[in-house]
């Protein structure tokens, strides 16, 4: 650990390891699609509401998913998307059709 000359201490993480470690390297790889990590929903009211979706890399043909995120996107009015995006419309109608076969399907599991 580093200290100054009054004992404050100026880098309280750092120790040294006897034992480094070494990583070794690794080929280059490439992540040609995107993996949809996260979509969130927030509806706070039939006026309003939020989604965000977030984007990974992604390789499908080797099943991979790459470090940091590619693409968040935020949409802060989530009944005007609704409204305004067709895609989105079904989208939502599709969710909230899968609600109530979601949790039968979660039941049957939890009692196999």
């Amino acid at each position: 650990m580093t200290t100054n000359q009054d004992q404050s201490i100026t880098t309280p993480a750092i120790l040294n390891n006897n034992n480094p470690i070494v990583v070794p390297a690794v080929s280059e790889k490439q992540f040609p699609h995107l993996w949809l990590k996260n979509i969130h929903i927030n509806s706070e009211s039939p006026n309003e509401g939020m989604i965000m979706i977030t984007s990974v890399p992604y390789n499908a043909e080797t099943k991979e998913i790459g470090p940091g995120v590619v693409k968040n996107i935020m949409i802060t009015d989530l009944w005007g998307a609704i409204a305004n995006v067709p895609e989105a419309a079904a989208a939502m109608q599709a969710i909230i059709a899968a609600i109530e076969p979601l949790e039968a399907w979660n039941k049957q599991q939890n009692l196999l």
